[in-house]
């Protein structure tokens, strides 16, 4: 059975009609962070005129000369006049969507770009090859790498000392160090490996080690346990009403059992200064009023945060706290402050968890960008205090929480901002907080200072 002429030269017409290739969408997949090439496909004549739409709204336009980028791509976005092809860097889970070209008045197919956030990398492991006469060993970095963790930084921790990377490391029997990590990194998560012992360490160096750790340890605890045990007690009876001593007693005999660490004077002096931080710390209850160092010297920066640092005391500095606010009312009063007090240096933000709770992790970025932009287009330096480890938070919220720490802490080491890693400091250590679990205690708020002064110090010292 034949089938006639005609119906079978429609159906040859439509097929033409319709191409398949042309109106077929394109969809790719890319991870968070990275950038994409998205093409119009292949333009035969020469380009006039380039429009892309992202869903309804308008991505980019040229028409000759400039190009325009509108504002969720403008400075992360590139056209190519030749081949009509944009390109966005730094991919933001908000770019997810349709994106439509049009080349010289004629719609192109579209292009679907889904974003996903990278994987977790996996906690690495740590493989060894010895030669025979135990001179020399490489050691290995291994894990299971899979494409959609992005890229990932591998580290070597030598001795609690954060070294070169690479996948391998060489070591010979001059290599002095005694313990090896392997640390893994991305945009979102860290992993250490167990640690591994040096495998070229002969039984007697060991042997050495521990005794030499023996001994320094007996002479610490001869030496310095009257001391502390004393100043436990101290602190014992100063919660305990029946019990009474007088701080200035407590002071004079805990420096006495320290006086033998032979300080130089001025070293002395400094602790002596911090034992009194210690016995005597603030009382009262939370405000936003301004707090002083109480030393009379004129301040030459600010402290600004939540109720995290409503007792935070740095020298020549004065302390604004506002509990309960978001990072964006933190930018609006720093901006208030340097406009009133222009010989202000230095502003020191403490970032909080107040906003971790609308769970809007870009846009709590952005707000972390504009804020340090808003400080440095004052002609300001900006340091950063970063985000306590709350002992309380679920899983959820305490991962938030880690992947805000990794990214706030690259962004400003890639920007050359100061920064106070608190995170690492207090992770896993529940005795340095509040029965809260979010607020530091009085052992952890002197830590917070001290960390905040250092960074400070060390900011004026590098700008000199």
């Amino acid at each position: 059975m034949t089938m006639p002429l005609i119906p079978m030269l429609g159906i040859l017409f439509l097929a033409s009609w319709f191409p398949t290739d042309v109106y077929s969408e394109k969809v790719l997949d890319v991870l968070e962070g990275f950038k994409v090439v998205l093409s119009p496909g292949v333009i035969e004549t020469a380009i006039s005129s380039i429009t892309w739409k992202h869903g309804p709204d308008l991505a980019a336009e040229w028409f000759g000369g400039i190009a325009t980028f509108y504002p969720r791509f403008n400075g992360r976005c590139s056209l190519n006049t030749r081949t009509g092809e944009m390109m966005i860097n730094d991919l933001r889970l908000e770019d997810e969507g349709s994106y439509t070209p049009e080349i010289n008045n004629n719609v192109r197919a579209a292009v679907t770009l889904r974003v996903f956030s990278p994987a977790p990398v996996p906690k690495p492991n740590i493989t060894h090859d010895c030669k025979s006469k135990q001179t020399k060993c490489t050691l290995t970095c291994t894990f299971d790498r899979t494409e959609d963790m992005g890229g990932v930084e591998v580290f070597w921790i030598r001795d609690n000392r954060r070294g070169k990377g690479g996948g391998a490391l060489e070591i010979t029997e001059e290599t002095k160090e005694k313990t090896f990590i392997c640390s893994l990194e991305n945009s979102v998560s860290s992993e250490n490996s167990t640690e591994l012992q040096n495998p070229l360490l002969t039984d007697d160096e060991s042997g050495g080690t521990h005794i030499a750790v023996g001994i320094v340890l007996g002479l610490f605890a001869v030496l310095f346990a009257p001391a502390i045990v004393f100043c436990i007690f101290c602190s014992i009876c100063k919660k305990n009403s029946r019990v009474f001593i007088s701080g200035q007693l407590k002071e004079q005999f805990c420096l006495h059992n320290l006086s033998i660490m032979n300080l130089e004077f001025k070293e002395f002096r400094n602790f002596k200064s911090l034992l009194k931080r210690v016995f005597y710390p603030p009382t009262g209850p939370l405000t936003s009023a301004p707090r002083t160092n109480g030393r009379g010297d004129p301040p030459d920066s600010f402290v600004v945060g939540t109720s995290m640092v409503c007792h935070v005391r740095v020298n020549r500095s004065r302390t604004f706290c506002h509990p309960g606010t978001l990072v964006h009312d933190i930018t609006t009063s720093a901006h208030q402050l340097v406009l009133h007090n222009p010989s202000i240096h230095t502003i020191i933000v403490h970032a909080d968890v107040n906003d971790l709770k609308l769970q809007q992790s870009e846009t709590l970025k952005r707000d972390f960008i504009t804020l340090i932009h808003t400080i440095q287009q004052q002609n300001k330096q900006c340091i950063i205090s970063g985000q306590l480890p709350s002992t309380h938070f679920g899983d959820i919220k305490f991962s938030r929480l880690q992947q805000l720490h990794i990214w706030l802490k690259r962004n400003c080491t890639t920007n050359n901002i100061p920064y106070v890693d608190n995170f690492t400091t207090l992770y896993n250590r529940s005795y340095l907080f509040r029965p809260d679990g979010i607020h530091p205690n009085r052992t952890g708020f002197h830590l917070l200072c001290m960390k905040i002064e250092l960074t400070l110090r060390s900011t004026k010292l590098f700008n000199k």
